[in-house]
C-alpha cells in the first residue's frame, strides 16, 4: 500500500511505500494425516498454498525430517527465496504443554511425547518457529483474520481429529450438524 504525505511545512514530503513482499511467513497445518503449508506475505496475502498426505503416526524421526524438506520444496516451487522466510507458524494436534511448548501424550502420535518440536525445526530452518496445538493456532487465525474482523465475537471448537468447526455467536449450530 502507499502513504501520501501532504506538505505542511518544513522538509519536503517524501512518498512511503511498504513493499509486502520483502519477506514471508509460512503457516504450516501438520494434522495427524494432512499436511498443509502456505505462505503470506507481510500484508498476510496468502501467496501460495499446499496441502497433501502426512501420517504422523510414522513418529518424529521420520516426520519432522519430512516436514524440513516439503518446507524447503514448497519455497523453491513457489519461486520463495530461503532467505526471505521470516518465521514458520505450525499448528500441530494434541495436548500443549503451555510452558514447555511440547505435546504431552499426544493420541495416535507415538513417540511426539515431550519432543522438543520447535527447537529441532528452528535448528534445522534456522528461522523462528511459533508452535501450538492445532485448535489454538486455529482460533489464533480466526480472531485475526475471520469472524472478529467484523465485530462479531466467535466461540472455536475442536471437535475429534478430524473436523474443526467455527461457530460465530448468534447463529445456529445443531448437534448434527457436519
Amino acid at each position: 500500500s502507499q502513504l501520501d504525505a501532504a506538505p505542511t511545512g518544513g522538509r519536503r514530503a517524501i512518498l512511503v511505500q511498504f513493499n509486502a513482499d520483502a519477506g514471508y511467513i509460512l503457516g504450516v497445518d501438520a494434522g495427524r494425516t494432512h499436511l498443509t503449508i502456505i505462505a503470506t506475505n507481510l500484508a498476510s496475502d496468502i501467496v501460495a498454498r499446499h496441502s497433501g498426505p502426512f501420517d504422523a503416526a510414522r513418529g518424529p524421526d521420520v516426520c519432522l525430517p519430512e516436514l524440513v524438506r516439503e518446507l524447503r520444496a514448497f519455497t523453491a516451487r513457489e519461486g520463495i527465496a530461503w532467505d526471505h522466510i521470516i518465521g514458520v507458524g505450525l499448528g500441530i494436534p494434541g495436548p500443549m504443554d503451555a510452558r514447555l511448548r511440547k505435546l504431552i501424550s499426544p493420541p495416535r502420535m507415538p513417540g511426539w511425547d515431550g519432543v522438543d518440536i520447535r527447537q529441532i525445526l528452528r535448528r534445522e530452518l534456522n528461522v523462528p518457529i511459533y508452535l501450538d496445538n492445532d485448535a489454538n493456532m486455529g482460533a489464533l487465525g480466526e480472531s485475526r483474520f475471520g469472524a472478529k474482523l467484523n465485530g462479531k465475537i466467535f466461540d472455536w471448537l475442536s471437535i475429534d481429529a478430524r473436523r474443526d468447526r467455527q461457530m460465530p455467536s448468534g447463529e445456529d449450530w445443531d448437534k448434527g450438524s457436519p
